[in-house]
């Protein structure tokens, strides 16, 4: 699904990455973790196609990131779903409006949207401000439209950044729970995490945890799954 084999990227001509090969396979779960400023947004970056590699072959889909042609760009990102930092939203707009707008780029009719975009609010309990504006959300509700929009077109692909500030214990779970609900149907999962929220891989079944330090990535084993 996702390989990066032998791949070098520099930032500002400083080494990032340092001849790093690295597989996803379909329907995997993992966690990539590292001190800040050590590449694990750019390599979300990567993947989308907003960077290339110095060197290297990237492939996302089957697809050459090297050698994408620009009008195949975004058939690529609608096959992936991100959750970013700090996400940008249509603030004037309704928390509906917001989390159908992948669908409407993807150019699903008005029936599938309506009802992927009721079922998508159902899952993430945004339901009851559906209606409401997202200027006049807390961070915690952003974070959970954001979930919701970059899930709501079932992409194959979930890229996750960790939020800008601490989120509200309800507000993790549910967004675990999401990201769960993906993964178990199929989705290949990707969570960039502090370091110091490493530890939040361990509760994840079946997971693998990736750390980038010094240009390098470095593998741990799966986590044992846990017992239904």
């Amino acid at each position: 699904m996702i390989h990066f084999n032998h791949v070098s990227k520099n930032f500002s001509d400083i080494p990032l990455f340092k001849d790093i090969s690295l597989f996803l396979p379909k329907a995997s779960y993992t966690f990539i973790t590292g001190a800040a400023k050590t590449g694990k947004t750019t390599l979300f970056k990567m993947i989308m196609a907003y960077e290339k590699p110095d060197s290297g072959l990237l492939t996302v889909d089957d697809m050459d990131i090297s050698s994408l042609p620009d009008e195949r760009v975004p058939f690529l990102r609608r096959q992936i779903g991100l959750i970013e930092t700090t996400p940008l939203m249509l603030e004037n707009q309704t928390v509906r409006d917001n989390i159908a707008v992948p669908m409407q780029v993807a150019g699903f009719d008005r029936k599938a949207l309506q009802e992927r975009v009721s079922l998508s609010l159902a899952q993430s309990g945004l339901e009851i401000i559906a209606d409401v504006p997202v200027q006049r959300l807390d961070q915690d509700q952003r974070r959970l439209v954001a979930c919701a929009r970059a899930t709501v077109h079932r992409p194959g692909i979930l890229l996750v950044d960790e939020p800008e500030t601490q989120l509200r214990d309800s507000t993790q779970l549910m967004q675990h729970e999401l990201l769960q609900t993906m993964h178990n149907d199929g989705a290949t999962v990707v969570v960039n995490l502090k370091q110091t929220e490493s530890n939040a891989a361990s509760s994840t079944t079946g997971s693998n945890v990736l750390i980038i330090d010094d240009g390098k990535i470095y593998s741990h084993e799966p986590t044992e799954h846990s017992p239904d």
